[in-house]
């Protein structure tokens, strides 16, 4: 047989074996096509920032462990939607720059599925234009004030924007609330505030002065002194107050600075009847780098580890045994905010963005922080305020959550350390 002839018989029979075995599979009885295991445990992806370097970082490291602790337990009991929850997090710094890169990139780049804006005020703000610009679902841990104050009033300003908590709004009102209900014997007449001139002390400033406008008469506001943030030194600023001679003084700072303005008080020996620091006394890190000057400061908090709900003792109990220490704030708060997401994707069977909203804006969610629900976007939950007292974070504001007396004026033997 000729060689050519051989090819064409050898190519005849490679067409029909081809042809074959595309045609038998469709005439054989098979088991149905099952969707692949790859693509059934395809990780639900969320995507955030905090503050890794700087003055914040002690803070944020807790944040992002109550993140990570929610969602291992979320997968311990087979994810959501039978996929895992995933999280990648990125350094915002405290620069706002580096906050909208960090917004664009988790949506153009990892193509997250809900953007969870972890930092602080000022990244927050940053982040949540473009997170709108994009329509994708922001859940915001602790929110510029004026945002809340126009969510509040708007259900459509910033529809994409769920607000967990907002220092610079609820923190402050508490504080003046539980001075309120004190006897009016014991009550102060005057405040002085220090803040960072920033959007965060700024619209703290702002939310003290809306406070005293619904309660006339009730305080008086002294001074409002302002610092640029990066200031090497508060106790000029510090020692402008004390020439004052305020009651109390309502510091709206972060965690380094408010250590500043306390071991600036205790060198220049002098103390208010009240001190309140908005972020830094809820951190384990207050009394081991302050000792016993941290006592008798107040703080506000949307979290504490002694509130009664359902899995709160169990988050505490895991964080005493893996790092030694009670559940602080950023830690409670960011476990509820991924409980929160993880419902509202099982809840609306999709990670849609828009029946994911339809859930948040109708539901009720089961946390460790209570049963919560949104209005126009911002989580209604209660604030707490504490006090310090022998290097323990005590609630003493609501009275129904009250774990200690507040103790006051701060004593004498405060100056002495």
């Amino acid at each position: 047989m000729k060689t050519s002839s051989l090819l064409i018989i050898l190519a005849l029979v490679l067409i029909i074996a081809v042809a074959l075995a595309i045609i038998y599979p469709l005439y054989t009885t098979r088991p149905p096509a099952t969707v692949s295991t790859q693509t059934v445990s395809t990780p639900i992806l969320l995507g955030g920032n905090l503050e890794w370097t700087g003055q914040e970082a002690s803070v944020n490291l807790w944040k992002e462990r109550g993140a990570r602790l929610a969602i291992e337990k979320i997968n311990s009991k087979g994810g959501v939607l039978g996929r895992p929850i995933d999280i990648v997090i990125y350094d915002s710094a405290l620069s706002t720059e580096k906050a909208v890169s960090i917004a664009t990139r988790l949506i153009e780049v990892d193509k997250v599925a809900v953007v969870v804006s972890l930092g602080a005020t000022v990244t927050a703000s940053a982040m949540i234009p473009v997170t709108e610009k994009y329509g994708v679902i922001n859940f915001v841990m602790f929110a510029p004030a004026s945002i809340v104050r126009q969510k509040l009033q708007d259900p459509n300003y910033y529809p994409n924007t769920y607000i967990f908590s907002a220092g610079s709004y609820f923190y402050p009102k508490a504080f003046l609330d539980f001075l309120a209900s004190l006897p009016e014997s014991d009550r102060p007449k005057t405040i002085a505030v220090i803040g960072r001139n920033d959007v965060y002390g700024k619209d703290s400033y702002t939310s003290i002065e809306e406070w005293l406008k619904e309660h006339p008469g009730m305080f008086n506001i002294v001074a409002n002194e302002y610092f640029d943030v990066g200031t090497p030194d508060l106790k000029p600023l510090v020692s402008k107050i004390i020439a004052i001679n305020p009651d109390v003084i309502m510091a709206n700072v972060y965690m380094g600075e408010a250590i500043q303005v306390v071991k600036a008080l205790q060198e220049l020996r002098w103390k208010p009847k009240f001190l309140w620091i908005n972020v830094g006394p809820q951190q384990p890190e207050w009394v081991t780098q302050l000792g016993d000057i941290a006592n008798y400061v107040f703080t506000s908090t949307p979290y504490v580890w002694t509130i009664p709900t359902p899995g709160n003792e169990e988050l505490n109990n895991l964080t005493l045994s893996r790092y030694g220490t009670n559940a602080v704030y950023g830690e409670g708060c960011a476990y509820a905010m991924i409980e929160i997401i993880a419902q509202a994707i099982k809840k609306a069977g999709s990670t849609d963005p828009a029946k994911i909203k339809e859930i948040l804006n109708k539901e009720t969610f089961d946390t460790i922080i209570g049963k919560v629900r949104f209005k126009n976007g911002v989580l209604q939950l209660e604030h707490f305020v504490i006090q310090i007292i022998n290097g323990k974070p005590e609630v003493v504001w609501p009275l129904e959550y009250r774990t200690h007396n507040p103790i006051y004026p701060i004593p004498d033997s405060w100056l002495r350390g």
